[in-house]
């Protein structure tokens, strides 16, 4: 695409150029929009223990990071900048933020302190979080957070959608894992839940989100991150797409790495134990003994050769229009923002065999046959006589 009878890239800088802003000088933010279970917990990490260790490198790169002092608010240890991220979200605590009017006016008072010090130095700095993947962000509250600041780089990284959904359930349920022990709310299957939430969800996807970053026009440049490249994310990232960051780059391919990492698990066995406690099967459970005592069951599945092993249990999964609907989705998705990397790797067949590989992912523990077969009864009566 070209503007002003220039290439895009000659045209932004000469319209910076024109605005008195010096393009190759002038510092910037480097934004990671998410989404969610896209490694923002990671490189938050990252970022933050290599301050904590006053690691050189990101200095020499020139990158400030401001630190709960400078973003204050809800989150602390490594989450300070998803305190800026629930600041931007329009409504506040009314459209699900954690932080209300009255906490962000106090971000707002000690964040311009730190980005004009680290501005007058020609420093860039980082905002890392994946609650910008909301629908209701606030794009020019965004910026008008970051003055003085005038260039705005967005990373948004693409993960495919058979193995992010699954894992965005796993730590959706996780939050609400209270709420189904009590019965407030009803514990849903990965089936279910997508049949209910998949339109919802598919607009936090990274298309999506990068999609309305571009089209707010109020960043510089929105970039997709691809997580399927074979590049480690730290490496990709910081040598791959973050501007100016040389020695991170070098330190990272010489063995720095998040201390963090934000590995996602499985709670189909806690599903189970929710669900057989409901009906009264399982005594005793709650939520600061749910994972152990879901571990028990899968355990003893296994040794009594219920289940050859423990994800070998009976399944209920997507119907087939559904999961074309999801592998089409996914080849539209590579086929235009990746064309020549998704060729390179074998366009659609190789992705149509990597999601047959995945399939499994896309079912769900059919709790309700386990249950009323009474195969389980005897486990947990030998975990409620424990």
């Amino acid at each position: 695409m070209k503007r002003y009878k220039l290439p895009e890239a000659e045209a932004r800088e000469s319209i910076m150029d024109q605005c008195g802003i010096d393009y190759h000088n002038e510092p910037y933010v480097l934004i990671h929009a998410g989404p969610h279970k896209t490694g923002t917990t990671l490189i938050q990490s990252f970022l933050y223990h290599s301050l904590w260790k006053e690691e050189p490198f990101l200095q020499e790169d020139k990158f400030a990071i401001p630190t709960f002092e400078d973003l204050p608010g809800v989150f602390g240890d490594t989450g300070p900048m998803l305190n800026y991220a629930h600041c931007m979200i329009s409504g506040y605590v009314k459209e699900g933020g954690q932080m209300n009017v009255a906490f962000c006016n106090r971000l707002r008072k000690a964040f311009p302190p730190f980005l004009q010090t680290i501005y007058n130095a020609s420093q860039h700095t980082f905002i890392i979080a994946e609650d910008l993947d909301r629908l209701t962000i606030d794009h020019g509250r965004m910026q008008y957070y970051l003055r003085p600041y005038r260039r705005f780089r967005v990373i948004v990284s693409y993960r495919r959608l058979h193995d992010w959904l699954p894992s965005f359930y796993n730590q959706i349920v996780d939050l609400y894992l209270q709420e189904y022990i009590q019965g407030r709310s009803k514990f849903p299957s990965f089936v279910q839940w997508i049949d209910e939430q998949y339109d919802h969800f598919i607009k936090v996807h990274a298309i999506e989100v990068a999609a309305r970053y571009r089209s707010s026009g109020k960043f510089e440049e929105v970039v997709l991150l691809n997580m399927h490249d074979g590049t480690p994310l730290l490496e990709n990232l910081f040598c791959n797409k973050v501007r100016f960051a040389n020695s991170t780059c070098q330190a990272i391919r010489d063995g720095a790495k998040s201390t963090k990492p934000n590995v996602g698990s499985s709670h189909e066995y806690e599903r189970l134990a929710t669900k057989a406690a409901l009906r009264g099967k399982l005594k005793n459970y709650h939520r600061a003994n749910a994972k152990q005592k879901a571990a028990k069951i899968k355990q003893a599945a296994v040794e009594r050769g219920i289940f050859g092993d423990a994800n070998s249990y009976p399944t209920i999964c997507l119907n087939r229009t559904f999961m074309d609907k999801i592998l089409q989705t996914e080849m539209e998705q590579e086929r235009v923002h990746f064309p020549e990397w998704y060729e390179s790797q074998g366009g659609d067949q190789a992705l149509r065999k990597d999601f047959e590989k995945a399939e499994r992912k896309l079912c769900s523990l059919d709790e309700e046959k386990i249950l009323d077969s009474g195969l389980f009864d005897s486990i947990f009566e030998e975990i409620n006589g424990a």
